[in-house]
């Protein structure tokens, strides 16, 4: 799952400045994103990927629409 993530967010203009597996979840860091963007590509990792976010930080940034995360996510739990 890790480099498939990595290879869509590269895809999608975004170069993680960190990525990890860390026990069954994938530990994403990107610097200086649209939290836009990111906002949609999450909502397309979701479906196609079956994941969810399990923790996230961000942080804003300059200029406006900018931040730095650190998200986790992890395969989505069967309902």
């Amino acid at each position: 799952m890790r480099d498939a993530l990595a290879k869509s967010l590269a895809d999608n203009g975004m170069q993680p400045a960190q990525i990890q597996v860390i026990g069954a979840a994938v530990q994403i860091q990107l610097k200086n994103v649209s939290f836009p963007n990111w906002t949609v590509w999450l909502d397309d990792a979701r479906k196609q990927f079956k994941v969810q976010v399990s923790e996230a930080h961000i942080t804003a940034g300059k200029p406006d629409g900018q931040v730095d995360l650190t998200a986790s996510l992890q395969p989505a739990s069967a309902k």
